[in-house]
């Protein structure tokens, strides 16, 4: 009985020394870029977005950075509530599929809300995960 609880302790030693799997990795930063919005910061938000980053609507890193400030400022709270992701691993590439629903308001009650399927392409740099391409899309089409 000792050598079963012996073991057991010892796996669980060996598995929190064990660094961050990928996939954990991946939804920290998802975590990551989900919490810069509800903080209202744009410029960490795009800190996890890739140099040669681009969305379906053609915008880049820059452009980006704009349209989630102007959305900032719009908005005295804003909420992102990100669905269980699906993660799908390549090498040093990776694509995540998640419902993602966000939130706008001026008061206490959201007033506004958008909710969509975002499908991020991920690439390692410098052994981080940024994302390179992004596209949307509403739920059910």
């Amino acid at each position: 009985m000792k050598t079963i609880a012996a073991s057991i302790v010892l796996l669980q030693l060996l598995l929190t020394a064990c660094p961050a799997s990928e996939e954990t990795r991946i939804r920290q930063a998802l975590e990551a870029m989900q919490e810069a919005v509800v903080q209202k910061n744009a410029g960490k938000f795009v800190s996890y977005l890739a140099d040669d980053f681009e969305d379906q609507q053609g915008r880049d890193a820059r452009a980006v950075r704009g349209y989630v400030a102007g959305l900032l400022l719009r908005n005295s709270r804003v909420g992102v509530y990100i669905g269980l992701p699906e993660i799908k691993i390549n090498a040093d590439h990776a694509r995540t599929e998640c419902t993602v629903t966000v939130t706008g308001a001026d008061g206490l009650i959201p007033e506004r809300m958008r909710r969509v399927v975002l499908l991020l392409d991920w690439v390692k740099v410098s052994g981080d995960w940024r994302v390179f391409r992004a596209n949307w899309h509403e739920p059910g089409e």
